[in-house]
Order: C-alpha cells, then structure tokens, then sequence
C-alpha cells in the first residue's frame, strides 16, 4: 500500500494528531475558540440560516441614524 499524502504530510502523522485533540481544543483561549468557530459553516439543511451562518452583528454602528438623509 502507497503511503498516502496530504499537504506533503503523511497521513499517519495526522492520525497522531487526532489523538490529541481534546489536548490541544482544551489549551485554546476564548478569543481563539471563536475564531475557529466562525471559520466552520456546518453544512447541515436542517439548521435555519441564523445558526449556518455566524453572527455578524457584532460591530459598531457607523453614526447616527438619520432618516432625512437616507430618503433624499
């Protein structure tokens, strides 16, 4: 059997990893965790697209809401 690659790793070396994934998901910090969560869309139908896609609603607002303005 061929010794197969990915990202020119052997994919034994991967396995080695997934073993310690509880160690290394648990050293992460808070701000790192959220990261990595906005970086997976779970691809799951089921879900509404208010839990597939990440809060983005997080930000500062630009100004002050004037309507007149946005109307002319």
């Amino acid at each position: 059997m061929a010794n197969k690659m990915l990202f020119g790793k052997s994919l034994a070396e991967y396995d080695d990893n997934l073993d310690n994934l509880d160690e290394m998901l648990s050293k992460l910090t808070e701000d790192e965790i959220n990261e990595l969560n906005n970086d997976i869309d779970p691809d799951n139908a089921l879900l509404p697209p208010s839990q597939r896609c990440r809060d983005q609603t997080t930000k500062e607002p630009t100004g002050p809401f004037n309507r007149e303005k946005l109307i002319q």
